[in-house]
This record gives C-alpha cells, structure tokens and sequence, in this order.
C-alpha cells in the first residue's frame, strides 16, 4: 500500500488564519516523522530545536513546609471540613484569629447535621433558584450539599468553584435564578462567609447596638475572644416545606487555614512574573521553653492598602484560561464590587503580544479608547464572578493561545515576601542554592518578621536577609557603617549532625537557645531543562540548514533557533570549563580603597567555601570612565570621558614613559549629567611638548576614595 506524502512548511510569523481542507483519504497509522520531500524556500525555517517547558512557579518551585515544629500552627486537622465544635453561647474563645461561624446546616444522606459555612447571595425578589455544576466540559444539576433560603435570598453551601491548570480540570458552580417581574440571571457561585465580621453598616445610629448577625473579636489572655451578634428570629432552630432541618439554634465554629503562618506558592507564575513567597497572616502565641512567644507578620500590616485595609489594588497579573469563557486569578479573594468602584479589568493580547480587547467591570469606561490604541473598553462583556476563588466568567469566547492579563483588587489574607524572587530569570543564584524563610517572634510592630537565608550546595549560609533590628540582630556580612559584621551568620553551615554551631541549633526551634526563631519553609527551584524532560520537534530534510544570509531573520522569526544546534553549533553555546569560576567582586571591600581587608585575606574568605577542585578568578570593579583624547590643535590635547554619576571627582593623571609612574594633572568635578571634557595645553608650568606620545589615564574619587586607574588612552600630540 502506498501512503499519501505530505509538504509541510510551518511558518513562525503571520496573521492567524483558519482554512477547512476536505479529506479524501486517510491511513489508521500514528505519524512518526515528517520528512521534507521538496527543497525548502530561502524565506523559510526548517525547525531544528528541541523545548524545554516553559518556566512555572507552580511546577519549578519546590516549597517544603516546615512549619509542623510548633502544634498551635499546624492546621492539618483544623482545615478538614470535618472537624467543628459546636456552641450554644454566643461567646466564643479560641487560640487562632481568624475562624468561620454558621447556624445553617443540612442533614446528610444518614441524617447527620453537616454545618454550611459559606452563602451566595441572590437578586432582589427572587423567587426562583437552582444551582448546576460544570466539570470539563460536562454539565449538571445538584440538589444536595446545599440549602436555598428563598426568603432570605442566599443560598447556603460549602462548595467552592475549582480548577487544576496543571491537569485542566475544573469545577465551576452556576446558580440561575429569577424574579418576581421574570427577570432571570444566570451567574458564579460567589461565596461569602455565612455570619460575617460585623462593620460599621451593621451598628444602630440611634442605639449604638450591632443589630444585624455577625460577629466581632478582640484580643484576650487566652488568645481571641468572638461576641456573636444575633436577634431573636435567629435563636430558634428552622425547618424547611419538606421538614428537614435548615438552621440550629446554637452555632458551629471552626478555625480558618489564614489562622496560620504558613509558606504558599507565588501568585507570579509566568516567566515574566517576580516568583515571591507568600506567607498567610496568622498570628499565635506558643510558651516556649517557659516563655510566651508571639508569632505575627507586622509587616503585613505595612502594605499599600488601596482604598482601605485590607485591600490591595494589584495593576497587571497574569489570569488563567479555564474554559472557552472562564478565567481564573494566580490569587484568592478577589474583592470586585463595581458598587464601591472596586473594577476587575482583563487584557486579551494575541500570540504577538498586541493588545485585541479589554473588558471591565466599570461601566464609565464602556467604548472609551484605550490609551493611544485602536482598543476600546467593553463593560457588557464579564458576567459574573466568585471572589473567593478568584474565577471570572465573560460572554465572549476565549482563544487558547490568547494571554490574558488583569488588574484587580483583592482581600488582602497574605504577605507577598517581595524582598527575594525565585524566577531564575530574574534571579539567576535562585537554581543553585536552597532558600529559607523564618520569621523571629515578638517582633517590633515597626520591624520586618519574615527573613530568609541562602544555603549553598554544600550547606554553608551565603546569603543573609535579615539587618539589625529593633529586637534582633544584623545578621548580613556587614554593618550600616561598612565595617565586617562578627555576628553574620554568612560562612555558617545551616545545619549539622557534627557541628553544634550551626544555624538551626544556635537559633531556631525546637533547639534550645534565646532567640527560637521558626523555620517557615526550604525553598528550592528546580530546573527542568534536562533533555529527557523536553519536547523534541525537528522536521528537517537529511542534510537541510539555515541559509547563512538569511539566518538573522530566522533568528528574528523564531528566537529559540539560537539555542538549537542550528545557532550556536552541534555542541551548544560555551561556558566556562574546568572548574573556574568568575567572580566579580567590588574594589571597595579592599583596605586600600576603603574596606576592611587585604587582597590576600578577600580572596582566602571568597574562596574558602569553595569546592577544592575549583578555581576562582576575581574580577575587581569599581568605576571605570570612557575616555576619548585627541590633539587637533599644536600643544593642546582635548579630552572626553563618561560621566558616570553624580558627586563624583575624576582625577586625570599622565606620563610620557609607559614604565613611569602617573602623575596627577587636574582634579575636575562631575557637573551635569553629560560627558566630562578638559583640555590639556602647553605652558610655562605645563611639561607637554609638541611631537611627543603622552598616556592619560583618570582614577574616580567616590565617598572620599580614589578608585584604582581606569583604562590608558595614549596620544600625540601635535
């Protein structure tokens, strides 16, 4: 049998086009290999390269938790929805700040009362409501699990909208519903809590009472005291027409996971987005070794809060495509409410990265151009959306191989550690060392928490976050004045089973020591560019390659040519063999320009901790101008050198043998932000003859220190 041969040319570039092709015939056979049969075009690209994934937090970003050390912040148990106390006060006191409280339950399959701690509000006169769930695609009604309170226009439930990016599974909950006038919507399961904190909107002017149910809190001896809030209609219990019990007379409580101090996983999840831990705003006290400590992120409270506290306008954030019109958040509790102009704003940009829509929730904008585009906003296109999970559903289909982007607000719950990026792009040390977040307890509500330390290869600190604070130590290579630091913490090994004087041992729990600082989470990035992990595509003809003069636009077509064998070579791109190593190192940690230490003693600390097979080569910098000389006039040499910031003095020295020393000519200031220029001229105090070659070079004074020579210009001069 003969099979039918194909001509494939893919093209990198273009305007997207969709072409049905009829099928005349086809072979039950899996594609194995395409093979060019024809000679390929100048213009074209045959594709020689192999893929790695692309980087991803969520798949790169190893976080292992350590927070398990300390009982009073491991909620492992707490957040199973099946673990609840029930109360038939309205006092409550616990030891975790943050829980949820309900009087509305369902009675399971085996009659058993299950607690729903979460509502979704409905539309005014409702009269009408049924809830259905899509699942891949799959679409269904559910009746169970839920309970809807026509009379006060909710419906109680604990389900929550759901979506895996990494499988491309989802659930998304709809809840459709209609009015007395016959108005129906059809909308996100939207949750909020089923008793909420009560607010300024709940208080009686005229009393002074909160009347509405709600709770409030404050702190107390034993941790956080809750006054639950309630009227007589809600101290009875309530059946619905069917008689199954709906509403209990007492409450059930049960503590929040945002209780905790624990490490999540980034809300930057593109290789163009910052990779910075997050940590939930949880606060606890734990007596350790006889002393109360607490534990809290002050620094939580020191955030941008836009309009108020809680809430975090956040201006550009990738989205996830979930469906054909659903994309979700990088991010939980989203706080949208067009009513309190609190706008959700999505750009849709196609595969080139040219801006095609952008839809919002604010209605002032609807056609409006957007900037110097020929895009307008559209404010009928996003039909709902669930806040808590962060999904947002629109009435416009959306393409796959779109990228989509939004600006939001949200319900601050976090502390987004900003100090330190993981995305290897951005922080190219983040592949070869493991990260370490602690937080110090009793912190000064003005200081920072959460610090972190570098742990090397060989478990040896080379980095530290943490300065000197109110209540803690500098733990950095240096102090605030430059002179070396005794107490870093840097050249330490983070942990030993020999070695007693190591990090974890000298400060951290469960070890006795003063200071029981809490170890959050070991970070580590892995790379996933290994062959065997990358998806492999070439379609090359025996023998095909990139024309040499068209191997710019090529390059240009498809920049990850480069990397492939048809760019830098057969074997790759060179890097540094041997074992040596590079290190550039600033000249102003040496004695002579101002530090503290020898050339010798740099290089013994740099290179102590290296492996022994390895060689470091130290590249010392320090300002170096750009100096340009020339001599058009007899007796004159006219000079032009960089200007390299301000404050700074530019010593201009000169010899006329290469063996002599340089001396010093004139000293000049930096003035305005352009090149410096002098001019060098013969006279009686001026040694400079006519036909002879003299060598300049300029030394950069800074903060007092003159810097070592910079580059020699040598000239004629006329």
């Amino acid at each position: 049998m003969d099979f039918p041969r194909f001509n494939l040319e893919l093209i990198a570039h273009g305007s997207q086009q969709k072409q049905s092709i009829p099928i005349s015939s086809y072979v039950k056979k899996y594609t194995e290999n395409f093979t060019y049969v024809n000679k390929i075009k100048d213009s074209s690209i045959p594709i020689c390269y192999f893929e790695s994934e692309q980087l991803d937090a969520w798949k790169n970003i190893q976080l292992l938790d350590q927070t398990y050390v300390i009982a009073a912040n491991n909620l492992e148990l707490v957040a199973n929805e099946k673990n609840w106390e029930y109360i038939t006060s309205n006092s409550y006191t616990s030891k975790y700040s943050s829980i949820a409280i309900t009087n509305k339950i369902y009675l399971d399959s085996y009659g058993k009362k299950k607690p729903l701690f979460y509502k979704h509000v409905l539309q005014n006169n409702v009269v009408d409501a049924f809830v259905e769930v899509l699942e891949n695609g799959n679409k269904f009604d559910i009746d169970v699990g839920m309970v809807i309170d026509i009379e006060e226009k909710a419906i109680y439930t604990n389900y929550q909208n759901y979506y895996n990016p990494d499988t491309g599974a989802y659930r998304l909950y709809y809840v459709t519903s209609s009015d007395s006038e016959g108005n129906s919507k059809h909308e996100l399961l939207n949750c909020t809590p089923t008793i909420h904190q009560a607010t300024w909107e709940d208080v009686n002017p005229d009393t002074g009472k909160i009347e509405n149910l709600s709770w409030s809190m404050e702190p107390s001896s034993a941790g956080f005291t809750f006054t639950i809030h309630q009227d007589e209609k809600d101290r009875c219990d309530e059946f619905d027409p069917q008689g199954m019990q709906t509403q209990v007379s007492g409450f059930f409580i049960k503590p929040l996971e945002t209780s905790a101090i624990k490490p999540l996983m980034p809300s930057g999840k593109t290789p163009e987005d910052p990779w910075c831990i997050k940590f939930s705003n949880g606060f606890f006290y734990e007596n350790l070794l006889g002393k109360i400590r607490k534990f809290w992120i002050p620094e939580f409270h020191q955030q941008p809060f836009s309009p108020t506290k809680p809430y975090i306008y956040s201006p550009y954030r990738s989205m996830l495509r979930v469906n054909s019109n659903t994309v979700c958040a990088t991010r939980r509790y989203l706080s949208t409410d067009p009513s309190e102009a609190k706008h959700f704003t999505l750009f849709v940009y196609d595969a080139d990265g040219i801006l095609q829509n952008l839809y919002t929730t604010d209605i002032s904008l609807h056609n409006k151009r957007y900037s110097n585009t020929n895009v307008f906003y559209e404010a009928d296109k996003i039909l709902s959306y669930d806040n808590r999970n962060g999904f947002v559903t629109l009435s416009v289909y959306l393409d796959p191989n779109y990228d989509y982007q939004a600006s939001y607000f949200y319900e601050a719950k976090d502390y987004e550690y900003k100090q330190l990026t993981l995305n290897p792009i951005q922080n190219r040390s983040s592949l070869s060392n493991m990260w370490v977040f602690y937080i110090i307890p009793d912190t000064h509500p003005n200081d920072k928490a959460i610090h972190y330390i570098g742990v090397d290869q060989n478990g040896y600190i080379i980095e530290a976050s943490q300065n000197e604070g109110r209540r803690h130590p500098n733990f950095q290579l240096f102090n605030k004045d430059g002179s070396y630091n005794e107490n870093t913490v840097i050249g330490m090994k983070y942990t030993s089973m020999i070695d007693s004087d190591n990090f974890k041992n000298t400060f951290c729990i469960p070890y006795v020591n003063d200071y029981q600082y809490y170890i959050l989470a070991e970070t580590l990035v892995m790379d996933i560019g290994d062959e065997k992990d990358c998806t492999v595509i070439d379609v090359r003809r025996k023998g095909a390659s990139i024309k040499e003069e068209y191997f710019e636009d090529a390059i240009k077509a498809n920049a990850r040519i480069l990397q492939s064998k048809l760019g830098y070579g057969i074997n790759g791109q060179v890097v540094p063999e041997n074992n040596i190593m590079l290190t550039r190192i600033p000249v102003t940690l040496l004695a002579e320009f101002g530090g503290v230490l020898s050339p010798e003693r740099a290089q013994e600390l740099l290179s102590v901790y290296l492996p022994a097979a390895n060689n470091m080569i130290v590249d010392w910098e320090y300002i170096k101008p750009e100096i340009t000389a020339r001599s058009l006039t007899p007796g004159q040499v006219d000079f032009k050198f960089s200007w390299e910031g301000p404050d700074l003095t530019y010593n201009l020295y000169r010899k006329v043998n290469p063996a002599d020393k340089f001396k010093l000519i004139k000293s000049i200031g930096s003035g305005s932000r352009k090149d410096v220029e002098y001019s060098d001229i013969i006279s009686e105090s001026n040694e400079l003859l006519s036909g002879y070659v003299y060598y300049y070079s300029i030394r950069v004074i800074e903060n007092g220190t003159e810097l070592p020579h910079g580059d020699t210009v040598s000239i004629m001069v006329k």
